[in-house]
């Protein structure tokens, strides 16, 4: 979809999300989209209802889809995270 003349996305109210749902924030430290600014806004932002923070060194943006180590690195541990609250978020 896309914004028309604005040249930003329009801001996403992040305290829409609740803070009893579980929240796993996986970043690369390579990603030239998100950058450290903007995980430390949406960390303050949610403030302490993100239950765990994973930086992968040296991952980008696209690293989640097109980095074969994915499947190993990255999977497992959403996997695992869902499985660990997912009656929690019933």
């Amino acid at each position: 979809k896309r914004y028309g003349s604005k040249k930003v996305p329009p801001i996403y109210d992040v305290s829409a999300i609740p803070r009893s749902l579980p929240k796993l924030l996986i970043r690369g430290t390579n990603d030239a989209l998100v950058t450290s600014k903007d995980i430390e806004w949406l960390c303050k932002q949610l403030g302490t209802a993100i239950n765990e923070i994973v930086n992968l060194k040296g991952w980008n943006h696209t690293d989640y889809m097109w980095e074969p180590r994915a499947a190993t690195v990255v999977y497992p541990r959403v996997i695992d995270f869902i499985e660990q609250y997912h009656s929690v978020a019933k």
